[in-house]
């Protein structure tokens, strides 16, 4: 018999199955039923060593060995790429965000006499910046985690056209090393991205408010690499994702005092974002063994809500007043969290789900950005600091850039 079968006997007895592991089983289970693989065993090594290895497990009573090798042949990292598209995405809404919030930093509840300031002709903004991000997110008992590594940079152009409004479009791109290792799972690959993002920011009397819409095109491919003694084997795919996003942020602006209206002033912030991210079907290759993947799909509503600190600093040591900015935010996301995929052995008309590790709802964000301007006509530096935090995720990203207006 082969240990396909043996393990849905044996292994789905066990209180200790994982869901991966069923999937793998049944995935093996599906592929032995093929006659192809009955009458030719020897053109399918890799689906016979990996059933007598699995087998060796459960003659041993090694059940949680045997459990893991049934995972890691369900390929539950194939999960993880979604959920790391939609991260994506709400890096880059955030990202945009905090370029529109310093646009015009140092004016604290502005209100121009109509009569006095009339309304001046459009006054343009140009930046480009480097970004590096790192978002790390763990592995949850046997659904695997993944870690994203990316760089990149976007150009940028905004529009003051009025007193109380900015509006622009930039365009980002970024390259990403992904890999997602956990509870039977080890492949990694690239997601590189491009986001074309629209945004406006009104500021009336204390009131600010800001509009931000991105979407986004990206290359995936990943590869899986299962190892078991004289089966392993590794399987490639390719895919593309699709997504767009937008948020809307609203704040109020507090002086913390008469005596510095123009110094350092607070904001309460709430923020509404909404995420669609989707990344399409692919078939692997480079094995018998290799998968059918369907597409996978999210929608999701996140919250954010807390409060931002700007200042003008740095003319003591700096010799030009430079504006800080502080920001602390905690987050909630609604909507279907776990990556999620189905799969199926190529031929197969049947499907099961594997899943990844589920992000924690709930979260915090931390911020510090500065705003150093290097005289009239030349422009200024400015860089960005962000960490987030939740109970088995957490992220980084840092800014470097140039902006000059004209």
């Amino acid at each position: 018999m082969p240990a396909a079968f043996a393990a849905c006997a044996c292994i789905s007895q066990a209180e200790s199955i994982t869901p991966n592991a069923t999937v793998g089983v049944t995935l093996l289970t599906q592929a032995f039923r093929s006659p192809e693989i009955r009458q030719s065993p020897a053109e399918y090594r890799s689906l016979t060593l990996l059933d007598g290895a699995l087998q060796t497990r459960l003659m041993e009573g090694n059940a949680a060995a045997a459990d893991e090798l049934a995972a890691s042949f369900s390929g539950a990292g194939i999960a993880n790429l979604n959920a790391a598209w939609r991260g994506q995405m709400d890096r880059q809404l955030r990202a945009i965000r905090n370029r529109i919030t310093s646009m015009q930093g140092g004016m604290a509840c502005y209100e121009p006499d109509p009569k006095a300031c009339p309304e001046p002709p459009p006054t343009y903004t140009l930046w480009a910046n480097a970004e590096i991000d790192y978002r790390n997110q763990r592995s949850e008992s046997s659904f695997p985690g993944y870690k994203l590594h990316s760089i990149g940079g976007t150009a940028g152009f905004s529009m003051l056209a009025a007193h109380e409004l900015t509006i622009g479009a930039a365009f980002t791109g970024m390259s990403g090393r992904l890999s997602s290792k956990g509870y039977g799972s080890d492949a990694s690959g690239d997601l590189d991205a491009y986001y074309a993002s629209f945004f406006m920011r009104m500021d009336r009397g204390c009131w600010q408010h800001s509009l931000i819409g991105s979407a986004g095109w990206a290359d995936i491919n990943f590869k899986r690499r299962l190892y078991t003694a004289g089966a392993d084997y590794g399987t490639r795919g390719t895919t593309d994702g699709l997504s767009f996003g937008i948020m809307y942020e609203m704040a109020y602006t507090f002086k913390i005092s008469d005596d510095t209206l123009k110094s350092a002033w607070w904001q309460p912030v709430l923020n509404i974002s909404y995420i669609h991210s989707a990344v399409d079907a692919y078939t692997e290759s480079g094995s018998v063994a290799a998968l059918n993947s369907g597409k996978q799909e999210s929608n999701n509503v996140i919250f954010g809500f807390g409060a931002r600190m700007q200042g003008i600093v740095g003319e003591q040591f700096l010799n030009t007043p430079a504006i800080m900015e502080a920001r602390i935010l905690g987050r909630a996301m609604a909507g279907a969290r776990r990556g999620k995929a189905h799969v199926s052995i190529p031929g197969s008309a049947h499907s099961v789900t594997i899943a990844g590790a589920e992000p924690s709802a709930f979260g915090v964000e931390i911020g510090v950005g500065l705003n150093i301007p290097l005289g009239i006509n030349n422009g200024g530096i400015f860089t960005d600091f962000t960490a987030e935090f939740y109970r088995d995720m957490t992220a980084v990203n840092g800014t470097l850039g140039y902006r000059i207006d004209f």
